[in-house]
């Protein structure tokens, strides 16, 4: 990654990645892409999210990429009422759907 700032700070290593995936529709070629990662370590996350606040200017194949540590925290709360819902799903994961509904 290059900062191309005036602090010229790059990353040493790479980093590992756990997931990475693109979020929303194909889009127009000339907006950005919203891409979400999952870091394998917090410190790699943290070592990211330091090295793009100080640089001015991230380019990846001459494209301005930008990175945000988070969700907004509206999107955060909104996800949030969700989880009454999540709560039994994830507790029937991996069973038989007929075991769910015939032998609760």
């Amino acid at each position: 990654m290059d900062s191309g700032g005036a602090e010229g700070k790059t990353l040493q290593s790479p980093r590992v990645l756990e997931r990475t995936h693109r979020s929303g529709p194909v889009r127009d070629a000339e907006l950005p892409l919203t891409l979400i990662m999952k870091f394998l370590n917090h410190k790699d996350q943290q070592a990211v999210t330091a090295a793009t606040r100080a640089a001015v200017d991230i380019r990846y194949k001459d494209q301005q990429v930008r990175f945000y540590s988070d969700l907004a925290t509206g999107t955060h709360q909104l996800r949030k009422q969700f989880d009454p819902v999540r709560q039994p799903r994830d507790q029937t994961r991996g069973k038989p759907c007929w075991q769910n509904v015939d032998n609760p």
